[in-house]
């Protein structure tokens, strides 16, 4: 187990996502997710055709324009570690979260990358995926959302 991100694509907010086999008045835009209006969630069968319509409305598999094994609990620990003993990395430390849920503001991006291109050495594979999911939310606008 470990920390996943990812950063929805534009499909929906642009009018590119093919139209769902439901009302769209259903869909919600929240927190960087097109999701079932919450009054609407219990709804088993309802869910259950959003998520078939969202694993391909659009060519970005369940509309994610990135989606990433951020690292294992172990390694994201000791990469956040390194980062509180080299010093200022005042976005990351703010922003990277505690446990398996929560988002990075788009805002917040550039500057994570700024800083992600000058964190510690010997936490490659975690900077690798961190700055994948960065990059995504810099050019679509849409949060880091954890998983």
């Amino acid at each position: 187990m470990g920390l996943d991100a990812c950063v929805n694509c534009r499909c929906w907010q642009d009018g590119h996502a093919r139209r769902p086999p439901f009302d769209p008045a259903l869909l919600v835009f929240t927190g960087g997710l097109v999701d079932i209006a919450p009054e609407h969630a219990d709804d088993g069968r309802l869910y259950a055709a959003y998520w078939e319509w969202r694993r391909d409305a659009c060519p970005h598999v369940n509309m994610e324009h990135a989606s990433e094994a951020i690292a294992n609990w172990p390694d994201y620990r000791a990469f956040t570690a390194a980062l509180a003993r080299a010093g200022d990395f005042s976005t990351l430390t703010s922003e990277l979260p505690r446990g398996n849920s929560g988002t990075t503001p788009a805002a917040a991006a550039a500057t994570a990358l700024e800083e992600l291109a000058v964190s510690p050495s010997g936490h490659e594979p975690t900077v690798a995926a961190l700055i994948r999911v960065f990059r995504a939310s810099r050019e679509t606008g849409n949060p880091v959302v954890w998983l």
